[in-house]
């Protein structure tokens, strides 16, 4: 009877499937996780160290002068694993028999998919925590009145961006805007749509064009004023354990209760100096 499959075996392979269930609903759903940096999985940990080196600088040399050694310094950003959230619902009895379909494998993916809309609105948050003074990234429109998108304002992100040594050239430069800001970007001629070069993933996680060398993405998580410009590397993100589901029966209820839950980190990388962001008031 060895080979029999017990509740351990069924266990594993259900928390396995749930765990798919979030990174399939991060991948589909969310549009801010894929323009930042995912740094896997990290069990046993309560954070995440980030090293980071500093640049060196070239010096002159003069003839019969050496050259002054350089230090290397390497510091750390940590990502916390401090988000801890968890979706509940139970199904009665009633409404599961009552209701022609599977209504747990559905409650499940909501449940997946509202998990991936709250790790999308954190990252969100870190992907505006820029840095506000030396350098001060944190501006306001160049249409200070009506806080329209113009091309002066992505080119002025894209000079500060450049100033930090931001890498410009590797495609990971993303422009993050509301509903609001597409309107305006759409009425500038710089503005490419994905559609017009071929690209598969036209509107696919919020992804509509490139201007500037921006890979231009679209939120609803945004607020209405808000245009975000950063590379990658701004932000970086981790799980602490795997996505997990947990049933359990509620008698008193008459009914199955279901629990799906995520333990992660993410946090704003380099003191924010590789995000720029505008938002109406430069403050």
């Amino acid at each position: 009877m060895a080979n029999e499959i017990g509740s351990t075996e069924v266990s594993a392979v259900q928390g396995s499937l749930v765990s798919q269930l979030v990174q399939q609903a991060l991948r589909e759903k969310a549009v801010a996780f894929s323009t930042i940096t995912d740094y896997g999985m990290h069990e046993g940990l309560t954070s995440l160290k980030v090293p980071r080196v500093n640049n060196f600088t070239a010096a002159a040399k003069s003839e019969n002068t050496e050259l002054s050694n350089q230090e290397m310094t390497v510091s750390a950003d940590t990502i916390s694993f401090n988000k801890h959230y968890g979706v509940r619902a139970t199904i009665e009895d009633s409404a599961r028999l009552s209701a022609g379909i599977d209504v747990a494998a559905e409650v499940i993916k909501g449940q997946a998919d509202e998990l991936a809309r709250q790790i999308d609105a954190d990252i969100i948050f870190q992907i505006k925590s820029v840095s506000s003074a030396a350098p001060d990234h944190l501006l306001d429109y160049t249409d200070s009145s009506g806080d329209a998108l113009a091309i002066a304002d992505i080119a002025n992100a894209r000079k500060l961006l450049r100033t930090q040594n931001v890498p410009m050239d590797d495609g990971k430069l993303f422009m993050l805007i509301s509903p609001d800001s597409e309107a305006d970007l759409l009425n500038i001629s710089n503005f490419v749509k994905a559609n017009e070069y071929g690209d598969s993933s036209a509107l696919k996680n919020g992804f509509i064009g490139k201007i500037l060398g921006f890979n231009v993405v679209v939120s609803s998580q945004l607020d209405a004023q808000d245009a975000c410009f950063y590379h990658s590397s701004h932000v970086g993100f981790s799980f602490a354990a795997p996505p997990r589901m947990e049933q359990d029966r509620r008698a008193e209820s008459l009914g199955d209760q279901y629990v799906t839950s995520a333990l992660y980190g993410t946090s704003v990388l380099d003191s924010g100096k590789r995000g720029v962001l505008f938002n109406g008031s430069g403050s």
